[in-house]
This record gives structure tokens, sequence and C-alpha cells, in this order.
């Protein structure tokens, strides 16, 4: 018997799917037939009512389409935004597009998911809360394989506003390798006054107002003070060697120098010609940088032509071409960034700075892979070996020499002898 209100045809609500056999696989879900209403008519009109009351269609997926194809009687259309229809005084031939169920996801106990349908009750409460706008840079490409050195003239980090500029210079351009010269740094201050986070630093001070250099390298860099070319001259030029790698980057040499105004500009013979002599046997790029107060502008000046003399002689290249002092009558370039490998340079810039009349110079340098380190196997030919005749040859040895010794390690040398011997007989390496 059919159950009131209903009809023996199948009351079928079609899924979101493409392909000839829709309804099969949409299961219970999807269609109730006549036979089943004539079984248990209560539980079929029950799943056919919640499918449709809690099933969200929208307005343009269900259309009044005429003429069901199954009984040839009227579609209508829902009158709601969600489908909630009525079946006991009516006959309703419906053809909707649903959204096909996830398949049941088998859970643990102690399981979070099990939580996610109670949280979908409670309004304005996201699964997985967190910032709209988060975001993660990537780290690599051409970031990854470069270098920021830059360097900067800061008239005395003693003055503590003068140290906070530099700190926001170098935190805010996240340079990785930072010279500074005429830091007018000496014992009277402490290395935690002038510490800069996430930075090591390394410096060459002395007792009176002067030069005085230092170098703040990044935490994530390995690096290497080379003390034995790395002081202060007596007439008063500084120099700083570094060597830094990052990472499994080939390792580069870094030098931050300062020469003051009136020193004679033999110090390029006496002082900074040897120590490169020294860091050119270490067979790794070199990157002089620092102020030379040698107006490059003017090229034939005595202390320009000496600078290129000594670029010459080592085969380097001086990077900056532009002013980087200017004053409003004077305009000069007097801090360089010098290397032995043009190759490695990717840009150099100016930037203006309000620390001091000096505009901050720096440069990206570009990072090669090492090599890895060659790995050599030792191996024993086997071709010719023979059990038996290994096994005589060992029956046969003088053993008896080793109680000679009274010493042990005497002893072991005697046994390696002997056996290293047949064993290289019988299996050659």
């Amino acid at each position: 018997m059919v159950a009131e209100g209903w009809s023996e045809k199948a009351i079928k609500i079609q899924g979101a799917c493409d392909g000839p056999k829709e309804g099969e696989r949409l299961g219970h879900w999807g269609y109730a037939t006549g036979r089943g209403m004539r079984l248990n008519p209560k539980n079929c009109k029950e799943m056919i009512v919640n499918t449709l009351k809690y099933q969200p269609i929208a307005l343009d997926t269900a259309k009044i389409l005429g003429f069901c194809g199954y009984c040839q009687s009227h579609v209508l259309r829902p009158p709601d935004r969600h489908i909630g229809v009525e079946l006991e005084n009516i006959q309703i031939r419906t053809l909707a597009k649903v959204k096909r169920a996830r398949a049941p996801t088998k859970l643990y106990p102690n399981s979070s998911l099990t939580f996610h349908p109670l949280i979908k009750l409670v309004h304005e409460i996201e699964l997985n809360p967190g910032p709209q706008n988060f975001s993660v840079k990537d780290s690599g490409g051409k970031n990854a394989n470069s270098m920021k050195l830059a360097n900067l003239n800061a008239l005395s980090l003693k003055r503590r506003e003068q140290f906070i500029l530099v700190e926001e210079t170098i935190l805010e351009n996240k340079f990785h390798v930072f010279t500074v010269e005429e830091t007018w740094l000496d014992d009277s201050i402490s290395d935690l006054n002038i510490e800069i986070p996430g930075y090591h630093l390394f410096q060459v001070d002395r007792q009176k107002r002067g030069g005085e250099v230092c170098i703040y390298v990044s935490h994530s860099y390995k690096t290497e003070l080379l003390s034995d070319i790395s002081n202060m001259s007596t007439n008063g030029f500084h120099q700083l060697w570094l060597k830094v790698q990052v990472k499994n980057m080939k390792s580069v040499l870094v030098c931050a120098v300062y020469r003051p105004p009136d020193l004679s500009i033999d110090f390029f013979d006496a002082d900074l010609s040897p120590n490169s002599v020294t860091a050119s046997l270490l067979n790794k790029p070199i990157y002089i940088i620092g102020d030379l107060n040698c107006n490059l502008l003017k090229p034939n000046i005595p202390e320009s032509v000496s600078l290129m003399n000594f670029c010459r002689m080592f085969s380097l290249n001086q990077m900056v071409s532009s002013p980087n002092r200017v004053t409003d009558s004077t305009a000069t370039l007097l801090d360089v960034i010098i290397t032995s490998n043009l190759n490695k340079i990717r840009d150099v810039k100016i930037i203006e700075s309000s620390v001091n009349d000096h505009d901050l110079v720096y440069a990206i340098l570009r990072l090669k892979k090492q090599r890895p380190k060659p790995v050599y196997i030792t191996t024993r030919c086997f071709k010719h070996y023979q059990t038996k005749a290994f096994f005589t040859d060992i029956e046969q040895a003088p053993w008896s020499v080793l109680d000679v010794f009274d010493d042990v390690n005497d002893k072991l040398f005697a046994f390696n002898e002997f056996f290293c011997d047949i064993v290289d007989r019988h299996a050659h390496i």
C-alpha cells in the first residue's frame, strides 16, 4: 500500500554529478522508490523531508522545469532560498541539484575533528583562526645566494643618538655585513653599549680620539677574525680583516679600512699591501671597503694615483663611481668598495644618510656554493683471492714474535705488519 500523499513513482533528488547513473551513485541520499514507500513509508518520508529541509540549494539551481520526466506531473519551484516542502497533502515531484556528501572520516576517540560538528553550531567561530593578511616571504631565490655589504662613516658611536641612527639603518635595511669608520671608541665604552640584536661585533680601537673601525656581521654567518693582519699601525691606518661564510656558500674576505686625512699615502706600500698579499694566499674573494680619504673624482691627485696603482698591483676593481660626500660647495668620492672578483658584485648603490655627511654605500654580492670535497674510497681486489692459500699463510706466520715485546703498542704494531703483509699478497689494494 502506498503512503498517503505519495505516488508510486520515485521521488528523485539529483546530485551535482555527471554520468548516466547519477541516482545509483547517490545511494539512499539520492532517491526513494515506491517500493520503499510501501515497505516503510514513515522512514522514507522522514528521510526525504530531512534531505530537502537541511540540504541548502541556491535559487538558481531549482527551477520550474515544466513536466517531470518520471510521472509527467508539474515540478514546482520552491518558494524559499532553502527547500522546505510539506509532504502531507500534496504530491510534489522535485528535481534539484545538491552537493554530494563527503565520505565519512574515521576518527580516533581523542581526535580534535570530533569537535568540529559542535564548533560549527556556534556562530562566528573559525575552525582554523589566524590573521587574514599573514604572509611568509620566500627565503629562496636571489636573496638566499646574496650578501648585502655596506659601509658608513659614523663620526663617533660614543654619542648615543649617533649609535641609534646606525642601529636603525642596519636593522631597517637588513644588511648582512656593515662596516663603520670613525667610531671614536676607546676602553671607556663597553661592547654592551654598542651591541645590535642579531649581529656580532668586531672592532679595532685605540686609546685616543681618531678613526677606529668596527664591523657588524649577521649571526647567521660564520665569521672568523683574521687577527694576524688586523691592526692599527703606528701612523694611524686601520684595517680589520674577517673571513665570512654563509651556510654552504664559498667564504669571502672582508676588510674594513680607514685612513685619516693627514696620513701619508705611503701606507699603501707599508701597511695595506703586505696584508693584502697574506690575504691573497687564502684564495678567497677579497672586498676592501671603507673611507680612504682619496677623492677619486680627481684621478690626477697623488692619493687617487696611489690607490689606483694599488688596485692594478693586486688586480682589484674599485666599484663606487658616484660622489658619496656632498656638501653645499663640494662633492667628493671618499668611501670605496674594492673587490678582487668583479663578477661577484650584483649591484652597487648609494643611500643618503642622516648619520653623517658621508652617504652610505653598499654592494649586493652574488655568492656561489662550495664544491663538495672529493671522497676517496680504498678497496681491495679479490679477483685472484684463494681462501685456502690465505689461511695457510695465516697459520705459518711467525706470531710468536709478538711475545718478545712487552709494550702492548709494540705488539699491535708487529701484528699489523704481519697481517697486512699477508692480506696485500692475496688481495692487493
